[in-house]
């Protein structure tokens, strides 16, 4: 008895050595609960964790298991929020720097009619694709379909972030198919939780390049733990025919989903209600 004694102790001080105060944890009791948050007090009997919703939480050590925390998902090291926004490779319609990760996935649907999906194939190299049912189901037409590579350069800790991509877009009818698209680089400043993504691409028609750029500038804002906004803009025609879109949504989420709803307007000063939700997985 006496040697197991000796033997958990030498676990249990082996355990309170590896992790340092101030460090991201979690802890997790018999019953398989489990809280994140700041590692501030160690004792011989007790660990105290900050968590910025619960605050200050006291646990028993022999009682509970204490790790290291690491989010398959996240890009942050934050303990601000619960979770990281669920999907910070998008914004409203437009991509950011970010990248999906290696096995995740997530559906999107814009207003009934817009279908995406996503998959990170790496974690840096993602395929997105899409239908909309809005030319079946009003025209009787096929459906305009999207295939969307993206390459993202980017290191988690970093505060800027660096992607490339490009869409195809295959339009049809009853005697032909055609395709429209864009290629496009993206540089996105900050974290998953307050950053801007500026962009520069071309669009081609039939694969010839257009004469101008088209600019994106957009950008999310994290209010709290469950909410946001999102800016989103296009601008096309820099030197001739100046236009853009812009669309400001208010972000609902958790760590699986989100809802946007917000206006779409553009220069000529029309507008139009949006909605947006999409599920990771």
């Amino acid at each position: 008895m006496r040697i197991l004694l000796v033997i958990g102790s030498l676990l249990m001080a082996y355990n309170l050595c590896a992790q340092k105060l101030g460090s991201e944890v979690i802890v997790t009791d018999s019953t398989g609960n489990q809280v994140i948050g700041i590692l501030k007090t160690i004792t011989t009997d007790k660990y105290i964790i900050k968590n910025n919703l619960i605050g200050e939480v006291k646990f028993a050590i022999d009682e509970v298991h204490i790790s290291k925390y690491k989010n398959p998902y996240s890009y942050s090291t934050s303990s601000k929020y619960s979770f990281d926004p669920p999907l910070p490779s998008i914004n409203y319609l437009s991509e950011t720097g970010f990248g999906l990760r290696k096995g995740e996935v997530y559906y999107q649907n814009v207003l009934l009619f817009g279908q995406k999906f996503g998959f990170g194939l790496s974690d840096n190299f993602s395929i997105n694709g899409g239908f909309e049912l809005a030319s079946p189901i009003f025209d009787g037409s096929a459906p305009a379909v999207l295939i969307a590579p993206k390459f993202t350069f980017n290191d988690v800790m970093s505060s800027i972030q660096f992607g490339v991509g490009a869409n195809f877009v295959f339009l049809s009818n009853i005697s032909s198919t055609s395709y429209v698209g864009s290629i496009y680089g993206i540089a996105t400043f900050g974290d998953v939780n307050s950053n801007v993504t500026v962009g520069l691409g071309w669009g081609y028609d039939e694969f010839e390049i257009g004469d101008e750029p088209v600019l994106q500038l957009s950008g999310f804002l994290r209010l709290n733990n469950q909410l946001g906004l999102v800016l989103d803009s296009i601008s096309t025609g820099i030197f001739d025919s100046f236009g853009t879109g812009a669309s400001l949504m208010l972000r609902m989420m958790n760590r699986g989903f989100l809802l946007d709803v917000g206006i779409l307007t553009d220069t000529s000063g029309g507008y139009a209600p949006m909605a947006n939700l999409a599920f990771r997985f």
